[in-house]
């Protein structure tokens, strides 16, 4: 993705609870895939294209499995948020067996720069390919980074610093703003 804007995201699929195929338990086999949605509700096309992530399959979680695998996705900065798709495998492939949406302001708070290393704990409702409650997945995400374009757009964040003489700390507010790239 180099020359684009992009957070890094740690996503940990923790867990999922209650899953079931054609209203019967799962048994075993099922994983949890990942991918970036862009602004049309689509897979995301910024740049290098979509990518997919993946758990490892879980063979004996039923319908409860859990995996507490840590996932690292480039998320374009134009992109709306991350899909999160569980599916099970099976001898005729896999078969999605739920999905929910996380939208980007669920981890970048109201401003569309995120602090870095903050941990959110996040839990949503799967729905099956009919759009019937299926489910939950448990997730945690933290930004860990933010990437800026090779134009030169650059973020400030809200900082401590230690003042001189009196007074000791003090808090300086930032709003996030672009920096242009200045002529060498």
């Amino acid at each position: 993705m180099s020359g684009a804007a992009f957070h890094t995201l740690e996503v940990t699929v923790l867990s999922a609870e209650d899953l079931t195929a054609n209203h019967r338990p799962i048994k075993s086999k099922a994983f949890a895939s990942l991918r970036t949605e862009d602004r049309g509700g689509g897979p995301s096309t910024h740049c290098s294209g979509s990518k997919s992530y993946s758990t490892r399959i879980n063979e004996d979680g039923g319908q409860s499995p859990s995996w507490n695998e840590k996932l690292t996705v480039k998320l374009p900065v134009s992109s709306t948020g991350v899909v999160v798709e569980v599916l099970r495998k099976g001898s005729s492939g896999d078969r999605m067996v739920g999905m929910a949406r996380i939208p980007k302001s669920d981890f970048t708070g109201e401003y569309s720069v995120p602090v870095t290393n903050h941990l959110h704990f996040l839990s949503y409702r799967l729905r099956d390919p009919r759009g019937v409650k299926n489910g939950i997945i448990n997730v945690a995400v933290r930004v860990t980074s933010s990437c800026s374009s090779t134009a030169g757009l650059g973020v400030f964040h809200a900082a401590q610093y230690k003042t001189s003489g009196h007074g000791g700390e003090r808090m300086v507010i930032g709003y996030p703003m672009a920096r242009w790239p200045t002529s060498s």
